[in-house]
């Protein structure tokens, strides 16, 4: 979450694009080297209440600082096109952050781009 809020200040002052700060924030989810042990702890979630509560507190704060971007892209967003952004950008950086099972067929620098390029496009294009 450091991470994330360092590129959120980045963005706010102007050091970077929205377009780069999804780029990486993109590569920040590539770069878990613990891909396996996710997924047994999101397994766990589903067993076990405390667990569970944990990551959705986690998740809540992701979710706060998505729609802050989502609107950095659209300041017309709001309601439902903001809550459904920050739905579309959460499952976004939620699968990406668990393809290599998938066999992916770009790099991750370039998926990172081209996903960055399609999150901001469909984010101006809503609301």
């Amino acid at each position: 979450m450091t991470e994330l809020t360092s590129l959120c200040e980045q963005l706010k002052a102007g050091d970077l694009s929205i377009e780069r700060t999804f780029e990486l924030m993109t590569l920040m989810v590539f770069d878990s080297k613990e891909e396996a042990l996710s997924f047994d702890i999101l397994a766990e979630a589903f067993r076990n209440a405390s667990v569970g509560a944990t990551i959705t507190n986690m998740c809540l704060r992701y979710r706060e600082v998505l729609r802050e971007l989502a609107c950095v892209a659209n300041p017309r967003l709001s309601g439902d096109a903001l809550d459904a952004a920050e739905e579309m950008i959460m499952a976004c950086m939620f699968g990406l952050g668990h393809r290599s099972l998938s066999m992916p067929r770009l790099s991750a620098e370039m998926t990172a781009i081209w996903t960055a390029r399609l999150i901001v496009a469909g984010l101006k294009a809503a609301g």
